[in-house]
């Protein structure tokens, strides 16, 4: 029997996962961080019992959106180094960690959240604990965070889009990649190894917003292009006296700079054959 400690089980990602490990029954023993009860990943007394005995962490908690870049680094940074170094001390065997595809892209220097998941998965990576990492590429489903603020954009009259729309991404539904977490949990699968994972198609920005825009409005989409040199620079000031008021921020839009696309592993190739399309997952996901 497997026994598991969950971290972030009441999240978009988690609480799939968390049914998932929960339907395998006597195969899995489950617990979990519970937040409702004060647990910390920073104050590792709140979760010790919880954690004592476990083989297995499996961590998705973490600061997301715009959160303060003060508090991406708290949190998905050294909250991650915490739980590893109780992972250790409680004698678990494997961490499970889930980062971002965005700690792939060219530029990331205006990119906290980025940035802080680039830390975490060196400090997973250099833990002594067997370990994988996974890079999940936009994740779609009702209630995912990034397509609703997608959403605003595609359900406008005539859509933005910021630069060239041709950069390239590979939506994954969240109930796919829940899937691939239980493999990789179950299975064992890429020990001691970074992986990337989509869904089943490639498409560029433009062409996803289309899509988006065709489910909202039952209408072909007309777009207008930003252009983003002369728009980055003045969202970089703004960010510096009105963060939280803005509605994205620099380093957000780098999914319409760089290419978010999941290079080949044997996770993918196991689970891509019943992966769902994109057209499905936007349906799913705006599904009333």
């Amino acid at each position: 029997m497997a026994k598991v400690f969950l971290t972030g089980s009441t999240g978009f990602l988690g609480s799939r996962l968390r049914a998932r490990l929960q339907a395998l029954g006597g195969d899995v023993s489950l617990t979990e961080l519970r937040r409702s009860t004060g647990a910390d990943l920073l104050k590792p007394d709140s979760y010790a019992q919880e954690l004592a005995g476990t083989d297995t962490v499996v961590h998705l908690a973490a600061a997301t959106g715009k959160a303060l870049p003060v508090e991406h680094f708290r949190i998905n940074a050294e909250g991650t180094r915490v739980l590893l170094e109780q992972s250790r001390r409680h004698g678990v065997r494997r961490f499970v960690f889930v980062s971002s595809i965005a700690t792939t892209f060219p530029d990331i220097r205006r990119y906290p959240y980025a940035r802080a998941k680039l830390e975490a998965e060196a400090a997973v990576a250099n833990s002594g604990l067997d370990y994988t990492i996974v890079r999940p590429t936009i994740i779609a489903g009702r209630g995912s965070p990034l397509l609703e603020g997608l959403r605003r954009l595609a359900g406008l009259p005539v859509v933005p889009v910021f630069g060239s729309g041709q950069v390239r991404v590979q939506p994954i539904l969240v109930d796919d990649l829940a899937n691939c977490f239980v493999s990789i949990i179950r299975d064992s699968l890429a020990s001691r190894q970074t992986v990337e994972i989509g869904g089943p198609e490639v498409i560029t920005i433009e062409h996803l917003l289309g899509k988006m825009h065709w489910v909202l409005t039952g209408k072909p989409a007309r777009f207008v292009h930003v252009p983003l040199a002369p728009f980055l620079p003045l969202l970089g000031i703004l960010e510096v006296v009105a963060y939280r008021a803005l509605p994205v921020t620099v380093g957000q839009l780098a999914t319409f700079q760089f290419d978010g696309v999941a290079s080949a592993n044997p996770v993918f190739e196991q689970q891509w054959v019943g992966m769902t399309g994109v057209t499905r997952m936007i349906e799913l996901s705006f599904a009333s």
